[in-house]
């Protein structure tokens, strides 16, 4: 069909033939048989739908990582609270062996000035030397103890 073919139509038609000639133009321009038509749509809708449930899987995989995580940070979440319920009663302990360590360095002061007093010669001499061990010991362990305190 030429382009006279046509224009000679639209001037010499007025009226309701001009929608069926432009119906008619625009279907011979663009024939397609209905059975190519629906085969090429059946192949749309058919990689649209393995499309669809691809994505449907990877979506529930991924809702079951999303799961699992919340799952392990509750876990973590608890092992924490448990681990800081623990340090606080170590801590407690601490400060009580502490307590207890600065009793035990005034007991052994006063019995340091009662071995001075009530005793002398060799037997004071061996008394205030293992006085004085001990309290180099408990000295000892509370500067152990007070350099484990600045670790992080």
């Amino acid at each position: 069909m030429s382009k006279n073919f046509f224009s000679t139509i639209l001037s010499k038609t007025r009226g309701p033939a001009l929608p069926i000639v432009l119906i008619l133009t625009v279907l011979a321009g663009g024939c397609v048989s209905r059975g190519t038509y629906n085969d090429d749509v059946r192949r749309l809708a058919d990689t649209l739908r393995a499309e669809r449930e691809a994505h449907e899987r990877e979506i529930e995989g991924l809702k079951a990582r999303v799961g699992s995580r919340g799952q392990s940070l509750s876990e973590v979440t608890n092992r924490y609270i448990e681990i800081q319920r623990d340090y606080r009663e170590s801590q407690a302990r601490l400060n009580n062996l502490r307590g207890d360590m600065m009793s035990l360095l005034r007991d052994i002061e006063e019995l340091r000035m009662v071995v001075r007093t009530n005793f002398s010669g060799m037997q004071a001499n061996e008394m205030l030397f293992k006085l004085e061990h001990m309290e180099d010991r408990v000295k000892n362990i509370m500067e152990t103890d007070s350099e484990y305190r600045r670790l992080p």
